[in-house]
Order: C-alpha cells, then structure tokens, then sequence
C-alpha cells in the first residue's frame, strides 16, 4: 500500500496529492463512524428487546399447557421469552471458565504464535490477567448483569424444581409446551414398549456399551481410513472416540395430532 500510495504521488501534482489523501481519510473516517453507529444502534436494539419482547408477546400465542398445573401471569410471561432466551449466568464456575483461557492459549501455542519466548510470556500473563479480572469481576457485579426482570427469573427458578411437569418444545415449530410428568412417562413407555424399533440390550453396564462401540470406531477409522490413506493422522487424532457419553432418549409433543404423541 505503501509503494502504491508514492507511485500515485508520482503521477499527480504535490497540491492534487494532498487533496486525495485528506478526501479518503475523512471518507474512511466518516465511513467508519456510520458502521460503528448502525452496529451500536442494533446492540442497543438486542438488549431492550431482550427485556421488553416478554411483554410485547401473548404468552397464550406461545405457551401450550397440557398439565394440570395452573401458570400464574409472571410465569407466562417468563416462559414468553421462549426456551431458546438465554437467561444471564447467576456465577461462573471457576474450573470451566478458566479453563477456556488454558484452551485458547494452547491452541496459540500449537499455531506458534509468538515470535520470542519473551512474546510467549507476555501473552501467557496478559490472557491470565484477563481471565481472572473477568471471573471476579463478573461475580461482584452479576446481581446487575440479570437480562430479565428478577421476578420472573425467580418464577423461573421454582418452576425448575417442581418435579410434576416437564417444560419443553413442540414437535415441530417454536413454543413452550408443559406437560404433567406422568403423563409424559407414560407417553415415552409406550415408544419403548415398540419392539419393531426398540429391543432390551443384553448388556446393561452403560460404561462397557459405550467402550465396546468405541472399540468398533476406533477400528473403522484406523483400518478404512487412516491406514489406505484417506485421512491425515492429525484428523483421525480428532476424529478418535475416547470418554464417550450414552445418549439420552427425550420425546417431543406433537401439539398438533389428537392425544399429543411424543416423537424420541
């Protein structure tokens, strides 16, 4: 850019020069200000619609209640929010969230980063001053940092631990949907009880079903794909199963069928 701008400067008089550069400067620097400007305005738009959509919606528009239990109007309109609103963190456990800053910097590390050792302790110290500001501070001032109203989130909070309903989402489209728990029991006992798609396994150790199908892949990915080639040793590093967790059966109410079957 540099060469560019002198060759430029070569072909044009001294005064033209000077003209063009101030032009593009303060074009930049207006273009600059009207990009900042829009991107604050819809920040601002994110966070008041964060806590004024609630009460722009109809719960009744969004919330399906098939329990018995009777939702007072805080909670409709806590649940309004939908159940892909994020409620803000009440505390920051220490060990995962400090452990995000071991992970980015051993992620710079392997992408040799830093040109110097004297570079690689500077940033090692500055990422573990960040880290530690943010948790504590974060944790002083979370008591602010609630991105609903504190009657709401504590309607949330007590509907959490009532054992009787399950809270969940429609089949298909977005909603809430509250069912009694038994009732969803029930509803899951009958897709298992379906022996054309489901059968009792004869091992009922969680912990060797989930080593015994790591075993398999392990063997698929080293014999029919590293070995002849069709993937590099780094991807099958990635791809390699190890600490696997057994999935977890949920179903999904179809809202819109008679007798609202569940689909797992």
């Amino acid at each position: 850019l540099s060469s560019q701008r002198q060759q430029f400067k070569s072909y044009v008089r001294i005064i033209d020069f000077v003209k063009y550069v101030s032009f593009i400067e303060q074009s930049m620097v207006t273009l600059n200000k009207q990009w900042y400007d829009t991107h604050q305005k819809k920040f601002l738009n994110l966070r008041s619609r964060s806590r004024s959509d609630a009460g722009l919606l109809d719960p009744d528009s969004v919330i399906t209640n098939l329990s018995d239990y009777q939702l007072s109007d805080v909670e409709k309109l806590a649940l309004a929010n939908g159940l892909k609103f994020t409620l803000t963190p009440t505390r920051l456990k220490s060990g995962s969230y400090l452990a995000n800053f071991e992970l980015l910097y051993n992620n710079l590390q392997r992408s040799n980063f830093a040109g110097s050792d004297e570079d690689e302790v500077l940033v090692r110290e500055t990422l573990s001053e960040i880290a530690y500001s943010s948790y504590f501070n974060f944790n002083l001032n979370r008591s602010s940092l609630l991105n609903i109203p504190r009657d709401q989130y504590r309607a949330l909070v007590n509907m959490s631990k009532n054992k009787d309903i399950i809270v969940t989402c429609p089949d298909k489209g977005s909603g809430v949907v509250i069912l009694n728990r038994e009732d969803y029991v029930n509803k899951m006992e009958q897709v298992l009880n379906d022996t054309s798609k489901f059968k009792i396994c004869a091992e009922q150790d969680l912990y060797k079903i989930s080593r015994k199908i790591e075993r398999k892949v392990r063997k698929f990915l080293l014999d029919q794909l590293k070995k002849p080639g069709y993937i590099t040793d780094e991807l099958y590093q990635k791809l390699y199963p190890n600490g696997s967790h057994i999935s977890v059966l949920y179903g999904l109410p179809k809202v819109h069928k008679q007798n609202v079957p569940t689909r797992p």
